[in-house]
């Protein structure tokens, strides 16, 4: 998995663990990036550009629409699933602050 970056363009691919051609999992291409597995190796979260900020949203190995998991007016660098199905998370303009939200959609704390 990784993403490509051509400007501020950014699109997320993954490869099969046997090889071949870089398959497209973003379903946009211009704000997909810095992916990251979950756990259970199901889904990807990505970093994505939006008109109102960055928002982390999963999308499932095999591509479809992605999910809102956490909306924010800057997330910062990679999101980090638990075992405990949580999502790790920085959010900063200007303080930064670690996040923490459900997997499941529950309520984002700090």
């Amino acid at each position: 998995m990784f993403d490509s970056r051509v400007g501020v363009e950014a699109t997320v691919y993954v490869v099969d663990p046997d090889g071949g051609a870089p398959r497209r999992l973003s379903p946009k291409a211009n704000g997909d990036s810095v992916p990251t597995w979950s756990r259970d190796g199901k889904w990807i979260y990505v970093s994505s550009q939006e008109r109102d900020g960055v928002d982390i949203y999963k999308i499932p190995l095999q591509g479809a629409d992605p999910k809102l998991v956490a909306k924010a007016p800057m997330i910062i660098g990679n999101a980090k699933a638990s075992e405990d199905r949580r999502l790790y998370y920085a959010k900063g303009d200007g303080k930064v602050e670690i996040r923490v939200v459900s997997i499941t959609g529950a309520k984002t704390t700090r």
